[in-house]
């Protein structure tokens, strides 16, 4: 039997009983061994490649996640800082209003009469 190609003689010296002697009949169990062997590695590929792609599927999740979870970090950081603001600015006025009225709130200290509607 002439050999196609390198590989071939190696699977034929590892594998001798899955190709007959020439000028003998090919073995029928060897036959459905091999074809059974096809099918399973045919459902390992493919099974496989089902797991590859939830593996990508579940980076993409994982990553729009992160993604998320920094994003309101960033929003909540924000807001904190926001509110802090607000706070500081709310005792600037109480502070300037202290110092106008001499402790008094806000205008009552202003004697004010409209005169117009008189």
């Amino acid at each position: 039997m002439v050999a196609l190609s390198p590989a071939q003689d190696w699977l034929k010296r590892k594998f001798p009983r899955l190709w007959p002697q020439e000028g003998n009949e090919a073995n029928p169990s060897t036959e459905t061994e091999l074809a059974s062997m096809n099918e399973t590695i045919s459902e390992v590929q493919k099974l496989l490649t089902d797991l590859k792609s939830r593996e990508t599927s579940l980076k993409e999740k994982e990553d729009a996640f992160l993604k998320a979870t920094e994003e309101a970090r960033r929003r909540e950081k924000g807001a904190a800082d926001r509110e802090e603001a607000a706070s500081r600015r709310e005792a600037e006025v109480a502070r300037r209003e202290q110092s106008v009225n001499h402790g008094e709130p806000f205008g009552q200290h202003l004697d004010i009469v409209d005169t117009r509607f008189r």
